[in-house]
C-alpha cells in the first residue's frame, strides 16, 4: 500500500509528539483463473465482511475524506465511516451504524476508519481504527472552535471494540482496546528504537469473535490481544519485528483466524504466526506465496485462506489488480484460490457465506465515488476502476 497502516499510524505517532500446524512452505500451484461474481457495489473503502445467522452480509466501510483538516500534518478527519448490511440476493445496502471516525491523507484513497468485523451468535463485533491518544491530542492544533468540537466528538470513538445491534442500528462499546494496546506498548517497550513508539502506538484492525471472547490484531502496537465476554482486555503477544526491519520496520498485525483450536495472526509484511499454548510462533514467513496479508479465515476442514491485498507494496505504492487468495492446507501445502495475475483488485476482508462460497471485499482502498479521486491526481485511474465491492468466489 502507498500508505500502509503503519505509515498512516506514523502520522498519528507524530501527533502524539506534538500533542497446531507446522507449515513447510511449498510453492503454490497456479490453476485456471477463477471467476467471481459481484454481489455488492458502491461501497466506501470497504474492509471487513461477515454473515449473521440469518444470512445477512455485514460490511465495514472506512468512508471518504472528512472536512476537519490539518494541512501541516497532511490529513483530514471525518465522521462518515459506517457499518452496512447487504442483501446478497439484490445487492441492496442498508446503513446500520454511521458517524464513525476516519482519517484520510488528502484524498479518498486508502481511508482509515473501521477494520474487520466478526459475528458470534447474535453479536456483530467490529473495531474502529486509529490511535486514541493521538486523536485526543489533535484538539490543541485546531484553528477553530468547530474543529475542536469535532475532535472532541470523534476522538472517544477511535480504537474501540464495539458490539453492533443490526436491528436497532446502534452499537455499544465492549472495550477501549486501542487505549489498552497503546498503554501496553508504553509500559513494556517491546521494540526499542521503533519510530512509531513515541512513546506508543495503536491501530486495532483485525478481529475474531469466539465463544470465549474476541481476539484483536492491532497494526499500530503490533500485538495480539484478547477481550473476554465481560469486556476485560488482556495482552497475549507482541509480533516481533522482521529481520533487518524489512520490508517494513515492524510486523503490523492485520487479521486473526482459528483452525484446529489454534489462533493464527496474519501481518502486513506477509508473515503468519500461530498463538498456541501461550506462545506466538512464526509458522510462515513472507515469500512467493504470502506477500501483503490483510485478511484471513478458515473452513471446517482446517484449511486457512489468506488474502494478499497486492503482490508488491514497495514505497507504499500498491500494485493494482495483483491481489491473491492463498489456501493453506493442514499439512502446510499451499495453493492459489486466486492467483496474483488473475486481476483481483485490492482484496481485503474474507469470510465464508452460508452457501459455502468465499466472500471478499475488493477495491477495498477505493471510495464509492471514484470521481472524487480524479482531481488530486492520485491514485492513477487504474488503481480504482470502480468503487468498493464484495465478490463471491467458489473456493
Amino acid at each position: 500500500m502507498r500508505r500502509s497502516f503503519k505509515h498512516a499510524l506514523r502520522a498519528s505517532a507524530a501527533l502524539a509528539l506534538v500533542v497446531g500446524m507446522s507449515f513447510a512452505v511449498t510453492p503454490a500451484p497456479v490453476g485456471a483463473a477463477p471467476s467471481w461474481t459481484v454481489v455488492a457495489s458502491d461501497l466506501d473503502n470497504p474492509h471487513g465482511v461477515a454473515f449473521t445467522a440469518d444470512g445477512t452480509m455485514i460490511v465495514t466501510e472506512s468512508g471518504h475524506m472528512g472536512k476537519t483538516c490539518f494541512p501541516a500534518l497532511g490529513f483530514c478527519l471525518g465522521n462518515n465511516a459506517r457499518i452496512s448490511s447487504v442483501d446478497v440476493a439484490t445487492g441492496t445496502r442498508t446503513t446500520l451504524v454511521s458517524g464513525l471516525p476516519n482519517l484520510a491523507f488528502g484524498v479518498d484513497f486508502e481511508v482509515f476508519g473501521i477494520g474487520g468485523v466478526s459475528v458470534q451468535g447474535d453479536h456483530v463485533f467490529a473495531v474502529t481504527q486509529l490511535n486514541p491518544r493521538a486523536a485526543r491530542q489533535l484538539a490543541p492544533l485546531c484553528p477553530t472552535h468547530k474543529c475542536r468540537q469535532k475532535v472532541g466528538e470523534l476522538a472517544p470513538k477511535t480504537g474501540l471494540l464495539i458490539d453492533v445491534d443490526p436491528q436497532a442500528g446502534t452499537y455499544s462499546t465492549v472495550a477501549r482496546i486501542g487505549a489498552f494496546d497503546y498503554k501496553w506498548v508504553v509500559n513494556n517497550n517491546p521494540s526499542p528504537g521503533n519510530p512509531d513508539f513515541q512513546p506508543g502506538d495503536a491501530d486495532p484492525y483485525g478481529l475474531l469473535a469466539l465463544p470465549e471472547g474476541t481476539y484483536v490484531a492491532d497494526g499500530g502496537s503490533n500485538t495480539l490481544s484478547f477481550v473476554d465476554p465481560s469486556g476485560v482486555p488482556s495482552m497475549l503477544a507482541y509480533a516481533p519485528d522482521p529481520p533487518n526491519h524489512k520490508p517494513l520496520y515492524d510486523a503490523v498485525g492485520t487479521c486473526v483466524a482459528e483452525s484446529g483450536g489454534t489462533i493464527y495472526l496474519g501481518t502486513l509484511i506477509g508473515s503468519l504466526f500461530k498463538w498456541e499454548n501461550g506462545t506466538l510462533t512464526l509458522v510462515m514467513k513472507r515469500g512467493d506465496v504470502l506477500r501483503h496479508i490483510v485478511g484471513c479465515t478458515s473452513d471446517a476442514a482446517g484449511n486457512l485462506y489468506v488474502v494478499n491485498m497486492t503482490d508488491q507494496f514497495n514505497h507504499f505504492d500498491p500494485q493494482p489488480n495483483s491481489g491473491s487468495i492463498v489456501k493453506i492446507a493442514p499439512d502446510g501445502t499451499t495453493s492459489f484460490v486466486v492467483a496474483p495475475d488473475a486481476g483481483l483488485n485490492y482484496p481485503n476482508g474474507i469470510t465464508f457465506g452460508p452457501d459455502g462460497n468465499l466472500y471478499v471485499t475488493i477495491n477495498s482502498i477505493c471510495p464509492a465515488d471514484v470521481s472524487s479521486i480524479a482531481a488530486p491526481g492520485w491514485p492513477p485511474a487504474s488503481y480504482c476502476p470502480t468503487g468498493g465491492q464484495v465478490v463471491k468466489i467458489t473456493p
